[in-house]
């Protein structure tokens, strides 16, 4: 569930209309963009040298991300469109313990991009997109009133009918990127999973990472590459067979 990177290591953006145009891509269920934010930092208070940033990212994400990650609250609630819009923040299960926050009380807040944001939710790991556990969440519309942020997302999650699996995966890529579908790789699943999806019922759902292809301006350019990796949200059985975090506990022992 990777996306596309650059040759420093950063997410490269998708179209504007990626997002938009995969959700209406036939056997599509669920679709959520969200964009690294690589130029913002987020800091427990504002007296912390810039540079000790925790490896903490900073993420705009919409309100429908944990639907489509089956992703879970340990403590407060996720964004809505009554708090996209606002400096609020969610925090990932790792972020949080960067970050030195264990619950809400005292309604804390954190520093980030020059603005004071406030927590209003804490999640637990997420087993389907790991990367969300390090990350601090914000609204899209914040991150474009406040942060600069230009509409282009830098991954999108996507869940498909499980028997539209193969179909959904050969669509992605004009689906993404329309005028150049061929700068998109869409991963194939792994056999194994194949098979395990193959098994399960019609009701379970697809869980695809997507990042976007760039190509380098300078002696090196190269195109990058997407990945994706397949997981039944309503029956996770379904991959029991592939590697997950361990289990962790909420909160963190001290």
């Amino acid at each position: 569930m990777t996306a596309g990177q650059s040759l420093a290591g950063q997410e490269v953006p998708l179209p504007s209309t990626a997002a938009a145009t995969v959700a209406r891509t036939d056997g599509v269920t669920a679709s959520t963009a969200t964009a690294e934010l690589t130029d913002v930092s987020a800091y427990r208070s504002d007296l912390v040298p810039p540079q000790l940033t925790g490896g903490v990212a900073v993420r705009a994400t919409g309100v429908d991300l944990l639907s489509t990650v089956d992703g879970t609250l340990a403590h407060g609630s996720f964004l809505s469109a009554a708090t996209e819009r606002y400096p609020t923040t969610v925090l990932g299960y790792a972020a949080a313990q960067t970050l030195g926050i264990a619950d809400l009380s005292g309604d804390p807040r954190i520093y980030l991009g020059d603005h004071w944001y406030v927590v209003i939710g804490i999640l637990r790991p997420v087993e389907l997109a790991p990367e969300i556990d390090n990350s601090v969440l914000i609204g899209l519309p914040a991150a474009a009133g406040q942060l600069g942020y230009d509409g282009h997302p830098t991954r999108i999650y996507v869940r498909a009918q499980t028997d539209r699996t193969a179909a959904v995966r050969d669509m992605l890529a004009r689906a993404t990127d329309p005028a150049a579908p061929e700068q998109v790789a869409v991963s194939r699943p792994s056999d194994a999973l194949t098979a395990r999806l193959a098994a399960a019922s019609t009701g379970t759902a697809l869980f695809l990472g997507l990042g976007a292809v760039a190509l380098l301006v300078g002696a090196s350019a190269s195109p990058t590459s997407w990945s994706s990796r397949c997981w039944s949200g309503a029956a996770r059985s379904a991959c029991a067979g592939l590697s997950a975090p361990p289990a962790r506990t909420w909160p963190p022992s001290s």
